[in-house]
Parts: C-alpha cells; structure tokens; sequence
C-alpha cells in the first residue's frame, strides 16, 4: 500500500487537532469519514460520548466563520431543518490557526447519495422540502445579534495581505471579486489568460450584481446549498454546512444546483435536473430576477476563481474535468458555461436591466 499523501496526512492532522480542542473522542466501530471540503475539511463520525456528529474543520479563509455557524444554528426556526449545535471553537495547541464547529449528525445521507435509490414520489418530496427549506430561510427575520454577525464578512485571510478569501463561497462585492482575481493573476502555474478574460467578464456584468451582506437588503441565504448538505432520512430533510451563511438575494441559492446541473449535462445526463425543475415550481421567485442568467454567470464566475486561489488547478484548464473550478472558468469566459438547455427558463433569458 502507498504511503498517504502529504495533503491527506495534513487532513489527519488538522482532524486530531481539533478532535482535541473540542474533547471529541472517536467510537472504535465507526471510524471518521470525510464528507468533503476545499479551504475547511468535513468529517462524520460516531463520538463515544455525543453519538452521531459532524465535525467540520476550517483551516483556511476567515475562521470565525464556525462562530458564525454556531451563532445562526442557535437562532434558527424550526421551519428551516437544521442540525443541533454542539460546539465550536478555535485549536490552542500553539499549532496552525485552526477553528472548529460540530453538529448533530441527523439519520440517514447526503441527498446526492440517496437520489438513485428514491422513487419519483420521493423525489417530488425531497424537492420540495428542498424548496420550503429555502423559502422559510429566506423569509426569516433574525435577531440583531445574528443580522450583526451576518453583516460583519473578513475582507482577507488570516496570516497576510489579501486574497480576500474570507467566508463566501462566492465573493462579492464585486469589489471583493475583482481583488481576489488580481490576487490570482499573481499565482504560479495559473492560465493568466483565462484569468485575465474572467476579470473583463466580471467587470462587465458588474451592473447585475446584487448587494449583499446588508441584512435590511436581504435576509439570510445559506450560501452553499448543495445536494450534499441535504441530510435525507424517510420523507425529511435536514440541512447542514451553515459555516457559508450571509445576507444576500435568495437566487444566490442557485449556483450550486446549477453549476451540478451543468456537470450532469455534460456526463450526459438530463439537462436540467429534477432538483431545479422543481425549485422551479414549488419557488418560482428564485427564478424571477430579470437579469437571472448574467448572475449566474457572475456567481459561477467569482466562485471558481475562489477555488482557483484554494486549490491550484493543474495541467491545461481546459482539459481539466467538468466540474473542477479551472475547466469551469474557463468554459465560461469562452461562453461554453453552462451546457445547453441547463438555465432555468423565465428570467434566465438574461434580459432586463438593474441589480
């Protein structure tokens, strides 16, 4: 068997650390399993003590963002499914920053997983669960002390000057966006070209972008809603990964599904997938906006530039997979992003004018 790789043995160690930090103690018969993660690592485990948890491990870009996570799960309304806070917290070991937030691990599995196995009345269900999840979010008023923290976003990571990595997923402003381009145009081994064509992309759909992180703007948005933080388990759903949450329009939610749609397309499979169709119809407004399809594009944009900062594509960016943030970026400065048919019909014909 081949030694672990350097990364995985970081993984490990970053994983101990904060096992010890919040005297988590791992159960013999179910060893950790990592869930997933770019700039944090996601891991669920059985504890001896606490059972079912996840613990998730951010070690990169703005680390308050496991307080943060702590803070909303606390005030929450049990109309948007979420998992119970169970501590949180900063490693003291004099080691690496590290932060560290767990969970209640929910019964059952990420929805992604369980999709195959569903019938389509399940389907239907999980759908709009997913859809009433959002709407409940999207719509709550949550006290001053949440709405503060929302408010309050890093502009860089901690240790030095930017990237303004910080806690979004997709980092906005555009602002924000731009320097963390211009940060990337700097990186060895990056396509400056590509690069440089994103950062007149994002210029010019500068004029769509929302604005965000202004809690009397919007309400809170999960920030990366993904399949694979939808906790299935008989008929319900719960949804986890909460460390992205911000004040922001709730067509923010739809990057991910359709960035995953958009990778599906290309394997082959539906163009547009039972997940947006039925957003679609059970929460048409996160389709309303006029100019839907150049703030998709511009989400898509921001955020793989991010993972290009994060996790540094290698090889030609073209010839990477679908789904990696380099390929990505650069079907999209070429207009290759997203494969046909993918888009959500109404406001996505890209029309309209104003943010």
């Amino acid at each position: 068997m081949p030694p672990p790789s350097p990364a995985w043995t970081d993984r490990i160690d970053r994983l101990a650390r904060a096992a010890e930090a919040g005297g988590l103690r791992f159960a013999f018969h179910a060893p950790p399993r990592r869930l997933g993660g770019g700039s944090q690592d996601v891991w669920a485990f059985d504890d001896l003590f606490l059972g079912p948890v996840v613990l998730r491990v951010a070690w990169g870009g703005d680390l308050g963002r496991a307080d943060r996570e702590a803070l909303v799960l606390r005030h929450l309304p049990a109309e948007v499914p979420h998992p119970e806070p169970l501590g949180h917290g900063r490693a003291a070991d004099g080691g690496p920053p590290l932060a560290y937030s767990v969970t209640r691990r929910p019964p059952g599995r990420p929805l992604h997983e369980a999709w195959p196995s569903l019938d389509t009345v399940r389907r239907r269900s999980a759908v709009r669960g997913y859809a009433a999840a959002l709407r409940a979010l999207h719509t709550w008023s949550p006290p001053a002390e949440v709405a503060a923290a929302l408010a309050a976003r890093p502009e860089s990571s901690p240790g030095g000057p930017a990237p303004p990595v910080g806690a979004d997923t997709v980092p906005l402003p555009v602002e924000r966006g731009l320097a963390l381009v211009d940060h990337a145009l700097e990186l060895p081994g990056v396509d400056r070209g590509v690069l440089a064509a994103a950062r007149d992309m994002v210029t010019a759909l500068a004029d769509a972008a929302p604005v965000v992180d202004d809690p009397a703007a919007h309400g809170p948005v999960h920030g990366c809603a993904r399949p694979a933080d939808l906790w299935w388990h008989e008929g319900a759903l719960t949804l986890l990964g909460w460390e992205r949450v911000r004040a922001g329009p709730p067509d923010l939610e739809l990057r991910a599904p359709v960035e995953r749609a958009d990778t599906a397309a290309l394997a082959g499979g539906p163009e547009r997938p039972e997940l947006l169709e039925g957003l679609a119809l059970h929460y048409p407004e996160l389709f309303a906006h006029p100019r839907l399809a150049d703030r998709l594009r511009l989400y898509s944009l921001l955020r793989a530039v991010r993972q290009v900062v994060v996790l540094r594509p290698r090889g030609p960016w073209s010839e990477l997979p679908a789904a990696h943030s380099g390929n990505r970026l650069w079907r999209l400065v070429r207009g290759r992003w997203p494969a046909p048919g993918v888009l959500p019909r109404g406001g996505a014909a890209g029309g309209g004018t104003g943010p």
